[in-house]
């Protein structure tokens, strides 16, 4: 159930573009990627909790990676860190 979800996340989050209400950029693409270890390949891991008041996982092995493109046109790749995906269930 958590191996499907934790996918799930990352398909809605993958591609998003932002293009209204930007102050000094016109357009900002990224996706929210799970960090990957390339010695070892691919290195997701996450904390499952099946306790009454926290039924879910998170995550701190994630990072969020795009381009932003300023209002002169100019575009930029980042790539940032992610301190904390979390997921509950009802």
């Amino acid at each position: 159930m958590v191996h499907l979800r934790d996918q799930e996340v990352f398909r809605a989050f993958k591609h998003v573009e932002l293009k209204d209400g930007l102050k000094h950029l016109s357009e900002v693409k990224f996706s929210l990627l799970p960090i990957t270890n390339h010695k070892w390949g691919f290195d997701f891991d996450l904390d499952v909790h099946f306790s009454k008041e926290y039924f879910g996982a998170e995550s701190d092995k994630v990072t969020v990676k795009g381009t932003a493109k300023l209002a002169d046109g100019t575009a930029v790749d980042f790539t940032a860190p992610v301190p904390l995906v979390k997921w509950q269930f009802a």
